[in-house]
């Protein structure tokens, strides 16, 4: 599964249940025990979607971004939740049921901040797990325009 399908499929249930919330508020069904009902179950989805997320991406799903964007990044963007703060920001995260620390290092590869969780050892060596990476030299993927024949696919009515 990709990072954008997963998001996708977290948002369309997320949405999913507040949609099936408002429709009942609609209706005039504001009574407490329905909308409780409704709050668990949105609770209940998003405890498994981080379960699965976890399984899907083992090795972390390595999104990146740039540095300037981490001092106020969104982790519920990415379906995190901010578990410690300390005096230079967000300190710990979990996703998918796991806990990525924050680390940092100035080197000849970069200034770079990034979120990761060791997950096991290749011989001398730990092998990590990478959440989220924040990098000073990110550089934005370039994309092409749509050919013309999908382009008339893509606009056909």
């Amino acid at each position: 599964m990709s990072k954008d399908t997963h998001n996708v499929q977290w948002g369309e249930a997320f949405l999913t249940a507040l949609l099936d919330i408002r429709e009942h508020l609609e209706r005039g069904e504001k009574d407490r025990e329905l909308l409780l009902k409704m709050l668990k179950r949105i609770g209940q989805q998003n405890n498994l979607l981080f379960i699965l997320a976890g399984l899907a991406f083992p090795e972390g799903p390595g999104f990146k971004y740039p540095l300037k964007s981490w001092p106020d990044f969104d982790w519920r963007s990415i379906n995190a939740i901010i578990v410690e703060r300390d005096a230079d920001g967000v300190a710990l995260v979990r996703w998918g049921g796991d806990l990525y620390a924050r680390r940092s290092e100035a080197s000849i590869k970069g200034k770079d901040i990034w979120y990761s969780r060791a997950i096991g050892r290749d011989g001398n060596t730990n092998v990590y797990a990478t959440l989220a990476k924040f990098s000073h030299d990110f550089k934005k993927p370039s994309y092409q325009p749509l050919v013309a024949d999908v382009r008339a696919l893509v606009n056909q009515k």
